[in-house]
């Protein structure tokens, strides 16, 4: 174990020896996917010395690796059963979810519906271990851009190869696929000479003809569009959609290469065959004059050249070499309207093989064989008027191009400058969604890479809802405050200053680099030939310790770099080394493979003594070291022992057995105890107090995986450990003044989908954070209980990892090659509360705003601590009850030592969490509809489906009274401010009023011609407002029921309605998708509220500036109201379905949001910012990384020499190009 904390055992050191091979097969072997498969076998066979079998996918016998793509690895193989070779396609390992499935299912239907000869053909498309593979015709050539790069081609043979193309293109379009994604990278250029179309992967089957549409709402990005008629079968119908019918393309979101897109898709218009026509030309159009037809420096000037719609014609000699009539051809299919394109590809082919200098040639040639003298007579004048006529037709078609160019050019051209705008700022919210997070293995996807092309988008892009939503969501997820690129091979070992402000990290190309935390600004300390295995710093963070995978160890002085060789390299040392500082500063501590510690004491100045005291008896090779802070030191083994040693004697005192196999990690554990855990699984407690000497050859308590243990890590008597399937176990040794100890809130956790590599407790010691081979970290409480954060960015494996001495700070290195640090004080605004098995009907907060109540059709009430989303109490009652009725409505009491809670099925419960006693009510007929407590908690009012309301006493649960008069449902009910009245409003339409002690009905106010859904009342009881079916609201004042004051606007049922905190505003919300804010003055309508998709369910006032909406669409908006109407939203979205319910938070802090389909989501409302500027900002602040120059081309497409400038100056922005890292 090699750190600077050692004992966190967050990191793993990977070398090229007998271990290092063990610890990796434990990896591979928690691995699914056929390349984890490949990987076992190189393991096994590294370790028994055996030569490594071929690689086989089916029956393909793979070559070699080809290329690597967005879905997958396309790999060269051989089909021995019909003696040829394939290309085999197989989606990566770990990706395998729905949408790349579809994806790559798609292009082998797409491509195995076209038998061309212009089309790559498709022989087989089969599954292995559950995992896709597309055997297709191999094409021993090279793509049409490298074929076009070897050197001057001529016209005859670039329209050739072009043609070829197109007729691979018309093919599919007849057989009604589109492919939109046509570019010169692929196509393949045979060695034969002929041209094949291939990478059908967005490809897109046109239904009857119908274009394939983008467009629609862009904030609906969570469902899957159908080409077909329904959406989905009926229940129990067989679906008959191919994958090819299901387009991938999320609603808003582009599809293509930027440079050879059409204007209709930046637009997010309708695509069709016409599309990829445009495309076609753009890239025959690059292959005739050398460049593009639209050009720009950046992403955003390129989709402004394209939308305007103008192609620049490059003034060089290239140009005179190509005919005028076969640019007009070229550029007529380059037109900005579809409408204004050639019919088909069919049409534009025969164009390009109609030269008309070649057809006149043609004619002459055959009138001189009739007879030479009718030539010279008769053909002489026919080829005259010919040649006239050929000349005029095509001056004609000429002339008209450029003036139906021209003519849009001139209708157009503010209109597209205006379009250009947009679609630039569209673009990269585009491609900020494909870095959207969503949970995968290694994913590709990166919330860093989104909060920065988000920051990016222009002042025009920052105004819209969609930018605002995004940065706010955005600055809401766990980002890499910096991703450190120094390394160019694994990262192994990390540790950070004593400050937490530097960093250092090392990896296998031998590298060690120190960075900036702040900044990110890096330097190479040290570098030899060999990797880097181990790596350790001093206590007071003057000195590193280096270990290298040829056997040597190197002391490195931070400050002035300054290195010297400990030990020198030896071939039997040679692979992992464990290195550890003594935390006193007494000197380093080195294990070795021979089954010593070599102890290398310090001097006053820190500086480590050349000659070692050896500290031997163990008979394999050391693997773990840590140090208890006073004078004993622990050293596990591949002997299956731990053994305490006593540093000033260098006497071993202790020696600890039970292990069978490799024990790699051992850790002192609160105190006088030391826990290990090996490659047998096991997990071992031994007591271990100072005075302790001898042997133990029994541990007093063990825990058993079925996998290596593969990390430990502890926290006073708190542990945890995690195995090689990814397993963790939680819990704490209660040891203190009990002659039996035992292991207490233990609980077993599955948090990741590969192996977990590394563990470790925050320095406060609530909070765990786990890394894994899937690529992420995740954060959790130390109990394991409540919500996770998820951190993901890197494309690999995380090996290395560390938090920082004051919490802060934790740093991640990967296989990927990167380093990321991650600020851990970064406040959480969104939590995902533990899903109800049912849609959660009913949401409360407590007046405190502490903590919050969701009740859901599951039969289950819980009880919530919102500053964490730990689950504090529950109650469920589906044990007792059969019949299909569920929790709908919860309220909290005054001073929320109780909760209401009402049933589908009439009965009523007074819940007490902190000791888990229930109070069951006498029940209504028919559900209960609303509850609410009395302000002073002595009574609790319910209202239900059967037409009453009840007045319950809660400290005895008796029925107080009973509130007949009503017809129908009653919907609502409230207490007036001082308990005195009690409001009901029902389906009759109309609202009753009645006193709270006898329950005697005191008055009815009349008005609403249908059923009244929503009843408020104002904060000093003076005002009632109520919302019904007639779609009207109505104001009313206590004292006069026979008077009200209506408003009018809603186009359907007003479902909610609410005051403001002074009454002078009320807002109501409606199924008609609006919400309005009106005067309760004058009854005048002050901002309408749209944007919703779908009836809105509830509205109520934030603050005096703002109003919280959810509605059916699944969202929730907070809107900012301004002068004059005018009004700004903030989508919250993390629901996928209706969000039936709202709890607003005292003060407007926080809000508990619950859905349909059984989700709570609480949000912090603070920090959620309107303005473009200080959201801006913020994204600086929250992460700063810079886009490389080669993301920036592939995702972007820039051109590299502006990429380049742009990442230097954003590098530079952020002070990455200071002087080296200094200091501490």
């Amino acid at each position: 174990m090699d750190s600077e904390h050692p004992g966190d055992e967050n990191e793993r050191t990977l070398p090229g020896d007998e271990g290092v091979l063990r610890r990796a097969q434990r990896v591979v072997e928690s691995m699914g996917g056929l390349e984890a498969q490949w990987e076992k076998a190189e393991v096994r066979a590294a370790l028994l010395g055996r030569a490594v079998g071929p690689r086989m996918i089916a029956r393909y016998t793979v070559i070699r690796e080809l290329g690597a793509g967005a879905m997958g690895k396309v790999f060269l193989a051989y089909d021995a059963d019909l003696d040829r070779r394939v290309a085999v396609k197989l989606l990566l390992s770990g990706r395998s979810q729905e949408r790349t499935r579809l994806r790559l299912q798609r292009e082998a239907q797409a491509m195995a519906k076209l038998s061309h000869p212009n089309v790559v053909t498709v022989h087989e498309v089969g599954k292995v271990d559950e995992e896709l593979f597309v055997a297709m015709e191999y094409v021993q050539g090279q793509d049409l851009r490298g074929w076009l790069g070897e050197g001057a081609r001529s016209l005859e043979a670039i329209l050739e190869v072009f043609c070829e193309a197109g007729e691979g293109l018309a093919a599919a379009h007849e057989a009604g696929i589109v492919h939109r994604d046509f570019k010169p990278d692929n196509v393949l250029v045979g060695e034969d000479g002929r041209a094949r179309v291939a990478d059908f992967g967005l490809a897109h089957a046109r239904v009857d003809g119908s274009r394939d549409s983008a467009s629609g709402d862009p904030s609906k990005t969570g469902t899957l569009e159908s080409s077909g008629e329904r959406e989905r079968p009926e229940a129990g119908e067989p679906s008959s959609r191919s994958a090819l019918e299901a387009t991938l393309t999320r609603a808003g979101t582009l599809v293509g290469t930027p440079a050879y897109m059409a204007p209709e898709q930046f637009l997010r218009e309708a695509s069709d065959a016409r599309s990829d026509q445009f495309s076609f030309c753009v890239a025959l159009w690059e292959a005739l004059y050398g460049v593009r037809p639209f050009v720009g420096t950046t992403i955003l000037k390129l989709i402004g050249s394209i939308v305007e719609g103008v192609p620049a014609r490059p003034q060089h000699a290239l140009e005179r070499e190509v005919p005028s009539w076969l640019g007009a051809v070229v550029e007529r299919g380059l037109a900005k309207d579809p409408d204004q394109r050639w019919p088909d590809m069919r049409a534009l082919i025969s164009a390009l093989r109609d030269d008309p200098v070649a057809r006149r040639r043609g004619r002459i040639r055959r009138v001189a064989a009739l007879s030479l003298s009718a030539a010279v007579l008769v053909g002489g004048s026919a080829w005259g008027r010919e040649q006239v006529r050929d000349n005029a037709r095509q001056r004609y078609w000429n002339a008209l191009t450029e003036q139906l160019l021209e003519v849009e050019r001139e209708r157009g051209f503010r209109q597209a400058r205006d379009d250009a705008e947009r679609a630039e700022d569209a673009a990269k919210l585009s491609v900020y969604r494909s870095y959207g997070d969503e949970l995968e293995v290694v994913s590709e996807r990166d919330p860093t890479i989104a909060a920065v092309l988000l920051r990016e988008v222009g002042e025009q892009g920052r105004a819209s809802e969609l930018w605002r939503s995004a940065a706010n969501a955005s600055l809401g997820r766990p980002l890499s405050h910096a991703v450190l690129r120094g390394h160019s091979d694994v990262v192994w070992s990390l540790a950070f200053s004593p400050t937490g402000q530097a960093l250092y990290s090392g990896g296998r190309d031998g590298r060690v680099q120190g960075w900036s935390v702040a900044s990110g600004d890096g330097a190479t300390l040290f570098e030899r030939e060999v990797g880097v295995v181990g790596l350790a710093l001093s206590p007071d963070g003057a000195r590193l310790a280096v270990a290298y995978a040829d056997g040597s160890v190197w002391s490195l002085a931070v400050a002035g770099g300054e290195a010297e060789a400990l030990l020198e390299p030896d071939p039997r040392e040679a692979g992992e080394r464990s290195l550890c500082f003594d935390p006193r500063g007494r000197g380093l501590v080195v294990g070795g493979r021979d089954g010593t510690s070599r102890v290398f004491g310090a001097d006053p100045s820190g500086a480590l003594e050349p000659e070692p005291t050896l500290l031997e008896g163990h008979t394999a090779a050391v693997r773990a070291l840590d140090f208890d802070g006073q004078g004993r030191m622990l050293s596990a083994s591949s002997d299956g022992s731990v053994r305490l040693w006593d540093l000033d004697s260098g006497a071993e005192t202790l020696r600890l057995e039970g292990h069978e196999d490799d024990v790699f990690h051992a850790r002192f554990l609160g105190r006088g105890w030391v826990v290990a855990g090996g490659d047998d699984g096991m997990v071992h407690f031994w007591s271990a107090p100072p005075e302790a000497r001898g042997r133990v050859e029994q541990a007093q308590l063990s825990i058993e995986s079925s996998n290596q243990i593969t990390a430990l890590a502890v926290s006073g008597s708190r542990f945890a450990s995690a195995d090689s399937s990814g397993e963790l176990r939680l819990g704490i040794l209660a040891a203190e003044g009990s002659s039996a100890p035992r292991l207490e809130e233990q609980r077993t956790l599955r948090e990741h989908q590969q192996g977990v590599w590394g563990l470790a407790f925050t320095p406060d010691g609530e909070r765990l954070v786990t890394s894994s081979f899937d690529g992420t970290a995740r954060i959790m409480s130390a109990d394991g209980v409540g919500p996770r954060q998820v951190l993901k960015g890197h494309r690999a494996g995380i090996l290395a990892m560390r938090v920082d001495a004051s919490g802060r700070w934790l740093a991640t290195g990967s296989w990927d090659s990167e380093v990321r640090t991650w600020d851990l004080e970064r406040p959480v605004r969104e939590l995902a509360l533990e899903e109800h098995q049912g849609a959660v009907q009913s949401v409360d907060v407590e007046a405190g705003g502490a903590r919050a109540v969701t009740v859901g059709s599951d039969g289950q009430a819980r009880l919530w601590r919102l500053e964490d989303g730990v689950e504090l109490a529950r109650h469920d009652e589906r044990a007792y009850y059969d019949e299909p009725a569920y929790f709908n409505v919860a309220r909290f009491g005054p001073r929320g030592r109780r909760i209401a809670l009402g049933r589908s099925n009439g009965e009523i419960r007074l819940w007490s969490p902190e000791d888990g006693g229930i109070v069951r009510l006498d029940a209504h007929r028919r559900g209960i509809r609303e509850l609410q407590f009395s302000p002073d908690g002595e009574r609790l009012l319910s209202t239900s489906s059967d037409g009453e309301a009840r007045l319950w006493a809660t400290a005895t649960g008796e029925s107080r009274a009973v509130l007949k008069g009503h017809e129908g449902v009653v919907y609502a009910g409230r207490f007036d401010v001082g308990g005195v009245h009690v409001y009901t409003a029902a389906e009759d339409g109309v609202l009753r009023r009645w006193h709270a002690r006898t329950g005697a009905e005191e008055a009815a106010f009349s008005g609403h011609e249908g059923a009244i859904r929503a009843l408020a009342l104002s904060a000093d009881g003076g005002r009632i407002a109520t919302g019904g079916d007639d779609h009207e609201l109505r104001l009313w004042r206590r004292d006069q029921p026979e008077d009200s004051l209506r408003l009018a606007g809603h186009t359907q049922p007003v479902l909610s309605v609410a005051f403001d905190a002074d009454a002078t505003r009320v807002v109501s919300a409606s199924a008609d998708g609006s919400v309005r804010v009106w005067s309760t003055a004058s009854g005048e309508g002050l901002h309408l509220l749209e944007g919703h998709d779908g009836r809105v369910l509830g509205a109520v006032f934030v603050d005096a500036e703002r109003v919280l909406s959810h509605a059916y669409d699944g969202s929730v908006r907070l809107w900012q109201l301004g002068p004059g109407g005018e009004a700004q939203a903030i989508v919250l979205r993390g629901h996928d379905a209706p969000v039936l319910s709202l709890g607003l938070g005292p003060a407007g802090r926080r809000v508990v949001t619950g859905a349909e389909d059984g989700s709570a989501r609480s949000w912090r409302l603070e920090g959620l910012r309107f303005d473009e500027s200080s959201l801006v900002e913020a994204l600086r602040e929250a992460t700063t990384y810079c886009l490389p120059a080669e993301r920036r081309v592939l995702e972007l497409g820039e051109e590299p020499r502006r990429a380049r400038a742009a990442f230097t100056d954003c590098e530079a922005a952020f002070g990455r190009w200071a002087p080296p890292l200094s200091g501490r």
